[in-house]
């Protein structure tokens, strides 16, 4: 059977599965939009949604098991027959399209993937570019990974949201919606579009904060990477959109929660909790009866946390503007550029990379990066298993160099980076990250790039 019978039997199927429930009631109980699932119970649907979306409306059907497996048989071999047929041509034009960027020189690594991304992804909604889709590298094609989706959990509204902490949070609900895919997994579904410490910055606590960032495109790209149909893609972008003209508000992650839930439409069906398989349920608060006069205590507590966060923030700015600081003095003397030395013992994390600005003055550089990793908890296997991967980037966005040193080994290093700087806007940043396996997490890192240097050319 070629792809469109197969997709064809698959979309029968499905519909005759969600037969004995009302469009209007599935609607209500997966949080989609009424469109969407009009289309999969009549059986009107006219490309292969996502196996999240499938997987929300079967689950919210109370359809068992053995139906949810047969349905899950036919999606595969109906995506898997789309692949064998658009996949070879599609692999022909991206080599084409990859190998003419790379001679003109017209591009960023990043411009062209997201180029790319864009263009072709429709033919491929369901295949992630193994290896990050890097422009340098071969392009390999594979099926997402499958992810553990959480039972009966109603997929977060965008437009709930009325502040960008609010909109954040729901993203991040949104991730765990579809399976809580890594940030490598959602790197290879955007096919290098979305990169893993951009995605790690958008999903990170204080990203809110930041007001002169403008996470549109990423937003988009994040959606479509958890399977989202472009109708409710475009429901986040918009809500996001709307949202970012008003000044962000630094609240704390927990008011962020209480927010949001204290306008939940009383929904019957409430997410699990991931570690403990229990339900979660709302409970009266305890300190009800006592607002009135716990109001003024809280009110300091708030002021101290914001407080708090404040002078953390400052500290960190403070740290960063003085390497800023000194480099542009070494920049501006070739020979103290030699012998210039980076942070030491920066704090890395799987979920947060460190960002190290480079202000330099238009020339010709040579960056040289040397890496001492080493784990904040006793355990040794933490550095063992780590792998650093280090992305050297303009202003813009635009990649100049990115790579990974040798996986397990605490000194690592990069070969030389050549820096063309032709103006101020072109001043480069370094992002170091760190992953390590599933069995890994809760490891600790600091990372000393005190070795490393930068020359003029």
């Amino acid at each position: 059977m070629d792809a469109r019978a197969l997709r064809s039997t698959f979309t029968s199927e499905l519909a005759d599965r969600l037969a004995g429930a009302g469009a209007a009631e599935l609607a209500a109980r997966t949080g989609l939009h009424a469109s969407i699932v009009q289309e999969m119970t009549a059986g009107t649907s006219q490309g292969l949604l996502s196996w999240e979306v499938v997987s929300a409306c079967v689950t919210a059907a109370e359809l068992d098991q053995e139906t949810i497996v047969q349905l899950r048989e036919l999606w595969v071999q109906a995506e898997s027959a789309e692949w064998a047929e658009r996949g070879p041509r599609l692999l022909r034009e991206i080599e084409r399209q990859t190998i003419q960027a790379r001679r003109q020189r017209a591009h960023g690594d990043k411009d062209l993937t997201r180029g790319l991304f864009d263009e072709y992804r429709p033919d491929a909604p369901w295949r992630k570019a193994s290896g990050s889709g890097h422009p340098h590298g071969q392009w390999r094609f594979e099926p997402w990974s499958r992810t553990q989706l959480l039972t009966k959990q109603r997929m977060p509204d965008p437009d709930r949201a009325m502040s960008l902490p609010e909109f954040y949070e729901l993203l991040k609900q949104l991730r765990q919606w579809a399976g809580q895919p890594t940030l490598a997994e959602i790197e290879q579904r955007s096919w290098g579009a979305l990169r893993r410490t951009t995605a790690g910055d958008v999903l990170g606590v204080s990203r809110a904060l930041h007001r002169h960032v403008r996470d549109n495109d990423n937003v988009c790209y994040m959606a479509t990477v958890f399977g989202l149909p472009q109708t409710e893609v475009a429901r986040w972008v918009n809500a996001y959109t709307r949202l970012r003209e008003f000044a962000p508000e630094p609240t704390s992650h927990g008011a962020e929660q209480k927010a949001i839930a204290g306008r939940s439409p009383g929904a019957t069906e409430l997410p699990e909790d991931t570690l403990s398989g229990k339900e979660l349920r709302a409970e009266p608060s305890p300190e009800a009866p006592l607002a009135t006069t716990a109001a003024p205590s809280a009110r300091i507590m708030a002021r101290l946390r914001r407080w708090r966060i404040t002078a953390l923030c400052l500290a960190a700015t403070a740290t960063a503007l003085t390497s800023a600081l000194t480099l542009m003095v070494a920049a501006d003397d070739p020979r103290a550029a030699q012998n210039l030395q980076f942070p030491e013992k920066l704090r890395l994390s799987p979920e947060k990379p460190v960002r190290i600005p480079l202000r330099l003055s238009t020339g010709d550089w040579s960056l040289t990066l040397r890496f001492r990793l080493e784990s904040t908890a006793v355990a040794s296997a933490c550095v063992h298993d780590a792998q650093l991967s280090y992305v050297v980037e303009k202003a813009n966005g635009v990649d100049i160099a990115s790579g990974k040193p040798a996986k397990g080994k605490p000194d690592s290093s990069a070969r030389a980076i050549r820096l063309d700087l032709m103006s101020a806007l072109d001043s480069p940043q370094v992002v170091v990250s760190v992953s390590v396996p599933s069995q890994g997490i809760g490891c600790g890192f600091t990372i000393d790039l005190s070795g490393s240097t930068i020359q003029p050319r």
